[in-house]
C-alpha cells in the first residue's frame, strides 16, 4: 500500500501515475517510492479533473477551469493544449484512423477533434471526414444518445465501451456494455444501487456538472464488471450479478480506481484521519 496526497490516478507501465493539483507523480508499485515527477504549467482542480487514456497518452482534463494537458507516457512530454468547445469533454468517444491521428468525439456537442500524436496537437475535425473515417461515431451516437447514457469506460478506439443508463424521468438506473464492431449492447441491467448524477468527487450538482457526469467510476477487468461508488465497490458479471462487494472504512470513502492487471485494480481510498491523503493499493478481482 501507498500513502500519497490526494490526486486522481491511473496504471502506467507498472508504476502508479498520480495526478496532483500542480504535477504529476510516478510511483514504484515495487518499493512505494517516487521515481519521477513532472511540473504541469497551470495548477489544476483536481475536484473536476478526469482523466482520459489514448493509447500512449494521457488526456488530463480540468473541467471547471477548461484546461487540458496532453502526456505522453513513451517520452515523458506533457503539453498544455487548448480545445475550442464549450463542452465539457468529460463524455467521450476515440479512434484512431491511421498511425499518427486520433478523432475525438464530445458525443453532446457535435464537435469533432483530430490528436495528432506526433506533436501532441489537437484542432478541429470535419463531421463530413467523420464519415469517411469514423462512421462508427455516427452509429454509437443513435445507441448510446448523449443525456440518457454517459459513458464509464472505454477500451482503446472505443471498442468497448461501459455506460450508465437512465431515463429522462430518472426512474431507471442501469449499466450496460456496448460492443462497437458489432454496433450493438450486449447486456444491459439495473445498477446495484442508484446513481446519482453528481460529482463523484464533491458529491454535489453545479454549472461545471451537468448531466453527463455520473455518481460512479466504472472499468471492465477480463469478464467482470466493476462499479466503485463513493462508499462501496461492486464486481459483476455480464448479467448484474454481484461477485465482490466492499466496503469503503469507516469514516472514509473511495477516491478513485484503475485496471492494474487482468485479476488486479488499483483502488484509491482517503485517509479517515487525513482527508488530505489516501492509500492506493492492489485489490483482487
Amino acid at each position: 500500500m501507498i500513502t500519497v496526497n490526494r490526486g486522481i490516478i491511473t496504471h502506467n507501465k507498472g508504476k502508479l501515475l498520480l495526478t496532483e493539483k500542480d504535477k504529476l507523480s510516478f510511483w514504484s508499485l515495487e518499493d512505494y517510492k517516487i521515481v519521477n515527477e513532472k511540473k504541469l504549467e497551470n495548477s489544476i482542480d483536481v475536484y473536476y479533473t478526469q482523466l482520459m487514456k489514448i493509447e500512449h497518452l494521457l488526456l488530463i482534463m480540468d473541467l471547471k477551469n477548461s484546461k487540458y494537458f496532453l502526456y505522453d507516457i513513451n517520452s515523458d512530454n506533457i503539453k498544455s493544449i487548448e480545445i475550442c468547445t464549450k463542452t465539457l469533454l468529460n463524455d467521450f468517444i476515440s479512434q484512431a484512423i491511421n498511425d499518427n491521428d486520433i478523432i475525438l468525439d464530445a458525443r453532446d456537442s457535435n464537435s469533432f477533434f483530430k490528436l495528432d500524436k506526433n506533436s501532441l496537437t489537437v484542432e478541429g475535425f470535419s463531421s463530413i471526414l467523420l464519415r469517411k473515417f469514423a462512421p462508427h461515431f455516427r452509429r454509437i451516437e443513435n445507441e448510446l444518445f448523449p443525456g440518457t447514457h454517459n459513458i464509464l469506460y472505454t477500451s482503446n478506439n472505443s471498442e468497448t465501451i461501459l455506460f450508465h443508463y437512465r431515463d429522462y424521468d430518472q426512474t431507471k438506473s442501469e449499466i450496460g456494455v456496448y460492443i462497437t464492431v458489432e454496433e450493438k449492447k450486449i447486456t444491459q441491467f439495473e445498477a446495484p444501487e442508484p446513481v446519482a448524477y453528481v460529482n463523484f468527487f464533491t458529491g454535489f450538482k453545479d454549472e461545471h456538472n451537468t448531466n453527463v457526469c455520473s455518481n460512479v467510476k466504472g472499468c471492465l477487468v477480463a469478464d467482470r464488471i466493476v462499479l466503485c461508488y463513493q462508499h462501496v465497490l461492486y464486481v459483476l458479471d455480464y448479467g448484474g450479478k454481484v461477485l465482490q462487494k466492499r466496503q469503503a472504512t469507516e469514516n472514509s470513502r473511495y477516491w478513485g480506481f484503475d485496471n492494474l492487471n487482468d485479476s488486479q485494480l488499483l483502488i484509491a481510498e482517503l485517509d479517515p484521519n487525513d482527508p488530505d491523503k489516501m492509500f492506493v493499493f492492489a485489490y483482487d478481482v
